[in-house]
């Protein structure tokens, strides 16, 4: 702060201590600038930023805050988020970070942002390596967890360096994602345990048996429904009966997972060891069969090549479906032998809807920096579980 008002100067009161020299500002109406050479206090620019993480364009924020008639420059109200940001709000992100170090297991996903700067487009000069689509990065608590944080960040592109730079920063015993290879290849330089989420392998299932004309043949109301037809009145040499098998195995699952409620047991060790208990009673016997189905259909549905599963000469969503789980079935069963490690990654997912809210009511953002900004005030916003963030 001396360094800056020595050089610039201050609209605020200025004290010079005798003691050591150095300069202190006097804030005489309360209100703390967003920095010492701005005229915004703190109190605008947080409300400004719970506005615009909520999906309220800046015009309207300034209405509300400022009045109608206020004369601030265009760039102003998001010129102070940005710089509250930058040197409020990332030391503090840094301290959620450091919370979630301390968990068993974090959860990851990433979404799409629209950046103009990344597309060589906008006004902010083009970035060194345009891309279409720019992706963030959510990483979040097990839903178990009493201190839950998420905490999002941007990442560019998706590829494995960016992804792994991402990841660097936390630092717990298991990461449960989807299947896609980036982090298979950061565990395992992390020395971290993987855990593939089962609804992803679900959803890739539902895709190959193309459930949606499933539900029209057999005339159901529900997915749900189409698939226990299947299992009854498909041939069961056909593939599709067979998927249809496993997606049956997984909603099973799901349901042993729900008879094992936390409200029942004295603390949470008393509680992870039943979930490991039932995980072992109901859930392994039910991957083995799983494992058992789409090690059989990927002798018809895909090959080995360079020592990972490939899609064979079928070019469809059933090769695709089989090699995913191919490729990281060992990754799909971590949670039968740790009753902490969830099994899917649907908090994170929830978390996302955050950025989803801003997606649609901004559709893009000028600058990288700009939205390293946003996404440090959606780390703010919420929990998973739409729980005020300390």
């Amino acid at each position: 702060m001396h360094d800056v008002v020595s050089t610039v100067g201050s609209r605020y009161q200025q004290a010079r201590c005798e003691h050591c020299g150095r300069v202190h500002l006097v804030y005489l109406d309360g209100d703390v600038p967003v920095t010492p050479t701005f005229t915004m206090g703190q109190s605008s620019a947080i409300g400004a930023a719970v506005m615009n993480v909520n999906g309220i364009p800046l015009h309207k924020e300034q209405k509300i805050l400022f009045g109608k008639d206020a004369k601030l420059g265009n760039e102003t109200l998001g010129r102070n988020i940005h710089h509250l940001c930058q040197d409020s709000f990332k030391p503090m992100q840094a301290a959620l970070i450091e919370t979630m170090n301390k968990q068993h297991a974090l959860l990851a996903d990433k979404t799409t942002i629209k950046v103009l700067q990344s597309q060589g487009k906008g006004a902010c000069e083009p970035a060194e390596h345009t891309r279409q689509t720019d992706y963030l990065a959510s990483v979040c608590s097990a839903s178990y967890e009493s201190k839950r944080r998420v905490v999002f960040s941007n990442l560019g592109g998706r590829g494995n360096e960016a992804i792994v730079e991402n990841l660097t920063a936390y630092r717990s015993e298991v990461l449960v994602t989807d299947a896609y290879a980036a982090y298979d290849s950061y565990c395992e330089k992390a020395g971290i345990k993987h855990q593939c989420c089962l609804v992803h392998l679900k959803r890739e299932l539902l895709d190959a048996v193309d459930i949606d004309s499933l539900v029209k043949a057999f005339k159901c109301r529900s997915p749900e429904q189409a698939i226990e037809r299947a299992v009854k009145e498909i041939n069961n040499d056909d593939s599709i009966y067979h998927i249809c098998c496993v997606i049956k195995g997984i909603s099973k699952i799901y349901r042993y997972e729900r008879m094992i409620k936390r409200q029942d047991y004295g603390n949470n060790d008393e509680y992870f060891e039943a979930v490991l208990k039932n995980r072992r009673r109901h859930a392994k016997g039910l991957m083995d069969g799983i494992n058992a189905v789409m090690l059989a259909l990927s002798e018809r549905y895909a090959k080995v090549q360079g020592g990972k599963y490939v899609k064979g000469s079928r070019n469809d969503q059933l090769s695709k479906a089989v090699t995913y789980y191919m490729n990281h079935r060992e990754n799909f069963r971590l949670f039968l032998d740790d009753g902490k490690i969830p099994l899917d990654v649907n908090a994170v997912e929830s978390s996302i809807r955050v950025v989803a809210v801003l997606r649609k009511a901004c559709d893009h953002k000028q600058s990288v920096e700009y939205t390293e900004s946003l996404f440090c005030q959606a780390s703010f916003k919420l929990t998973p579980e739409n729980e005020p963030t300390p």
